[in-house]
């Protein structure tokens, strides 16, 4: 019983449930304010979201999340706690079709991600999409565990979404589901 504990223990990801944790608290208390952070400076948008990500992992106790440091591939967006069990090797990417942040762009994130990874030596990566538009955005992959994530070569890809989109209408009043699909396959294909 014991081992069993211990094993789970070590199992356990701090940097991705801090993460869920950021995504819960985005949908269920922050959602207008960051919407409106967003669309109110849609130049600077993914800036002030990924200022808002930092500041939370900073009051999580994640110690210096650092943004945009240079690497071999580039800038990425958050690096943090190389030096223990939980590093942070964070991407994040926004999703709206009205801005063409796209399919295009979550596989460009995806990339990044995978890349920066490979750059700090990590066996794992994290892309944090913010869904911004009314569609629905769906990741069709292979596995279909939760949380949802992509194993390509020997990295493993985190993928976690937070929808801010202010819904004018309340769910029973929507129109019906449109989603916005995305295969695994395109993400860690180069065409």
């Amino acid at each position: 019983f014991y081992q069993y504990i211990d094993e789970r223990i070590d199992d356990f990801n701090s940097t991705l449930y801090l993460l869920q944790k950021y995504k819960y608290s985005c949908e269920w208390f922050e959602r207008d304010r960051l919407f409106n952070q967003y669309k109110g400076d849609e130049s600077r948008g993914e800036a002030n979201l990924d200022r808002d990500l930092r500041k939370f992992l900073f009051l999580q106790g994640i110690d210096y999340p650092f943004s945009s440091p240079l690497s071999a591939s580039g800038r990425a967006d958050v690096i943090a706690e190389l030096d223990t069990d939980n590093p942070l090797v964070l991407e994040i990417k926004i999703f709206d079709l009205d801005k063409g942040y796209d399919k295009a762009y979550i596989r460009k994130g995806f990339r990044q991600a995978y890349d920066y990874a490979n750059d700090y030596n990590e066996p794992v990566g994290y892309l944090f999409v913010f869904k911004t538009c009314e569609r629905d955005l769906v990741f069709n992959l292979k596995e279909n565990d939760m949380p949802r994530k992509i194993v390509f070569g020997n990295k493993t890809i985190f993928i976690v979404q937070a929808d801010i989109f202010a819904h004018e209408k309340s769910a029973s009043e929507r129109k019906k589901l449109d989603p916005y699909v995305i295969d695994g396959d395109y993400l860690t294909s180069s065409e």
